[in-house]
């Protein structure tokens, strides 16, 4: 026997003779993300670290830490949530149950080389690998481990060459793999349908997927620290220095910790964004955003934590239910407060909204889109202070926040009418009226389109895309558990959990789909999905065979490509303020179709092409490396390429037969000033919230000083007092 052999068996010996019977120097954590929303034991083990496959093999005979029967494994991890929640336990690398070693596991799914499985057979569909992983380096790198990060990345596993068993589908493949050691995670399927054991962290209070972790209470009971806004106006405190944070609790306390660098201003609208990054903002607004108060030109802005307050007035009618939507990256918390300093809560929330117990709505975790809803309360001619925390990461940046009279976590959809909910608008924004469009119209999907998506796909190129999904449809290449097919009505695909919130520009109700690869509710990332089919194109006005000048209109995050078979694409743009956009002959068939090849939170891309009517074969790619995903197209006639998106004039591709178009009527709450109260004794005389000269003529015509008078005492508003 070689002699590195029997180095390789004394070491592992070694090892094994020094772990006990039951982990030691271990912490245990209840997270809901058992089977069917439950709650789930994790156990940190960090006294007695091992290498993977060390650890692998003693837990079976490791007993249930609640005392009773549940079994445990080296963890699981299937969405965004769930790794974010493990990556707030661990201070250092720490093995997960993730290998692609052949022999491992006796269920459905077999691990084999390059084919990464789970131990416990739940199908590998989340991945979150580290840029370049998994490389395999120097040969054999079988074990997966969580790091300090959030990202994933292989190491050495800890067995000799053909162990555990000789490998039978690719032989030769178990090499020796050296003893790598690492604390280690063990979930105990307790799959409690209530919190299980004290010492939680963070314990939820959402009961339906998806579950990310947040604690009973975000905010303190006396206001938060940072400027106040003014009439029209908010208050901002950007926080630098203090490096990233997991969640949004973190940010509460560093911004009350009063540490750092200050970035102190005002802003009109709580519309906020890295121009850097995120060009756009967020994707209801629809304009420019305000850059960062501690912008850096050039650069991405990373690392901060925000803290925003003002002070809304709710006109008399206007009371009664609100919805707030909210978007950034990464999470945020928001909560209203009466004049009293006395928390309003939110009575509910949707998309991936979250409320504490206090009420507050939130996304507390690190994510591409917080993506959430929530519904309040409000009462007649009164005043409400917002303070709102966000913060920021790595990567894209933006903070965004809309609302709208009414609850809107969902709604009803008049037969064959799109529904614009364009009545969300930002604090201090205008007031619009209802509007109709009529249709039809003028590009249709002939019939359903056929969508492929391909898992574990973290390329940055989307030109490598149609040939991938040329081979996965056709059976090659990629394994069957990789691949998922599916149908769609509309061309509007989207993930979802962890954000994907469409259209730049509109929220479309009742028309988006779910990506083929999101079985479960939670966030899907690293992968690449194909749509084709066919269009037909008609402006129907009666008249046949016309040559139309179409705008077509691609939002997605991240790269994306569309094309028409046979006509070009003759120019594009995009209003991300980057020009990345460009004309593409992706699967050089000679057709030049619109690309944004970077990833991004939305493309935003807009191209025009001249087109005779009739039928078309059309193809539409997207990736999806990390944070929220969607894709969507959209048609006008008429060249758009200066203004981009008008609400009207473009219509979805869908099946569904769109014969008008209502945008609602919505009211815009204004800013106050923050000392400003109804029927207060503040001189607004004219009611329009802001003391000013038209105020001083109110009064002067009360006072009988222009030889006018209202009454005979100068109360010019009637409420008593002058």
């Amino acid at each position: 026997m070689p002699m590195t052999r029997l180095l390789f068996i004394f070491a592992a010996m070694a090892a094994m003779l020094a772990l006990p019977m039951q982990a030691q120097a271990s912490n245990l954590y209840a997270g809901q993300y058992g089977e069917g929303g439950t709650w789930n034991i994790y156990e940190l083990v960090t006294g007695n670290q091992t290498f993977w496959s060390g650890a692998y093999g003693l837990i079976p005979g490791l007993t249930d830490p609640t005392g009773g029967a549940a079994t445990g494994h080296l963890v699981t991890i299937t969405d965004d949530f769930e790794n974010s929640f493990l990556t707030g336990l661990i201070t250092g690398s720490t093995w997960i149950g993730l290998t692609d070693r052949e022999g491992v596991g006796d269920g459905t799914w077999t691990p084999y080389e390059g084919n990464w499985q789970w131990v416990d057979d739940t199908l590998f569909i989340y991945s979150n690998w580290g840029s370049g992983e998994p490389n395999d380096a120097g040969g054999g790198e079988d074990a997966g481990e969580l790091t300090t990060g959030g990202l994933w990345n292989d190491n050495e596993i800890g067995w000799g060459v053909d162990e555990p068993v000789p490998p039978t589908l690719y032989p030769g493949t178990s090499t020796q793999e050296d003893f790598i050691v690492r604390p280690y995670l063990i979930e105990w399927e307790v799959r409690s349908a209530t919190q299980p054991v004290a010492g939680v962290d963070f314990p939820s209070t959402r009961t339906d997927p998806p579950y990310p972790v947040i604690p009973v209470q975000l905010f303190p009971t006396t206001p938060m620290p940072g400027p106040n806004g003014a009439a029209g106006l908010l208050g901002v405190r950007e926080v630098r220095g203090m490096g990233n944070t997991a969640n949004v609790l973190l940010a509460i306390n560093i911004i009350q910790g009063m540490g750092g660098t200050w970035y102190d201003g005002q802003v009109a609208t709580l519309d906020l964004a890295d121009p850097d990054t995120n060009g756009a903002g967020g994707p209801v607004v629809g304009t420019t955003p305000i850059p960062f108060l501690s912008n850096n030109s050039g650069v991405d802005d990373d690392s901060i934590q925000t803290i925003i307050k003002g002070r809304v007035y709710v006109p008399a009618g206007k009371g009664g239910d609100w919805s707030v939507r909210f978007h950034s990256d990464d999470g945020f918390a928001l909560r209203f407060l009466d004049v009293n300093g006395n928390p309003v809560p939110f009575t509910g929330q949707g998309e991936l909204g979250q409320l504490d117990l206090a009420g507050t709505l939130t996304y507390p975790l690190p994510t591409g889109d917080s993506n959430s809803r929530g519904v309040i309360t409000l009462a007649d001619n009164a005043v409400y202070d917002i303070e709102c925390v966000a913060f920021e990461n790595a990567g894209g940046a933006f903070w965004e926040m809309t609302m709208m009279q009414g609850d809107y976590r969902t709604m009803v959809v008049p037969p064959n009418t799109l529904v614009y909910q364009r009545g969300w608008l930002p604090l201090g924004g205008t007031s619009i009226e209802e509007q109709t469009f009529a249709g039809p119209a003028p590009v249709k999907l002939v019939s359903a389109a056929r969508v492929t998506s391909i898992t574990n796909q973290s390329a940055y190129d989307i030109t490598v895309t149609p040939t991938n999904v040329e081979d996965a449809r056709a059976g090659n290449i990629f394994p069957d558990e990789w691949v998922f097919d599916g149908t769609v009505q509309t061309i509007a695909l989207r993930n979802t959990g962890g954000g994907g919130a469409g259209s730049a520009a509109l929220q479309v109700s009742g028309l988006n789909n779910h990506f083929p690869c999101n079985t479960s509710g939670g966030d899907v990332n690293d992968f690449e999905t194909g749509i084709t089919g066919r269009l037909r194109i008609d402006d129907g006005d009666g008249v046949a065979g016309e040559t139309l000048q179409l705008t077509f209109a691609m939002f997605s995050d991240d790269n994306c490509h569309f094309e028409i078979d046979g006509v070009d694409f003759t120019n594009v743009y995009d209003f991300n303020g980057n020009t990345i956009s460009r004309l593409s002959d992706i699967d050089f068939d000679g057709t030049l179709g619109i690309e944004y090849n970077a990833p991004t939170g939305n493309a935003n891309t807009f191209g025009l092409i001249t087109i005779d009517e009739g039928e078309y074969d059309f193809q539409g790619y997207t990736l999806e490396i990390g944070g929220g995903e969607f894709y969507e197209v959209w048609a006008a006639v008429g060249d758009y390429l200066s203004t981009g998106f008008v609400p009207g004039a473009f219509w979805p591709i869908t099946t569904v037969g769109l014969t008008s178009q209502l945008i609602e009527a919505s009211t815009a709450l204004q800013l106050v000033d923050p000392t400003w109260t109804p029927g207060g004794d503040n001189a607004d005389f004219n009611g329009d919230n802001i003391v000013d000269g038209n105020d001083f003529l109110i009064w002067q015509i009360g006072l009988g000083l222009t030889g006018q008078t209202n009454n005979d005492n100068g109360d010019a508003n009637g409420d008593g007092t002058v």
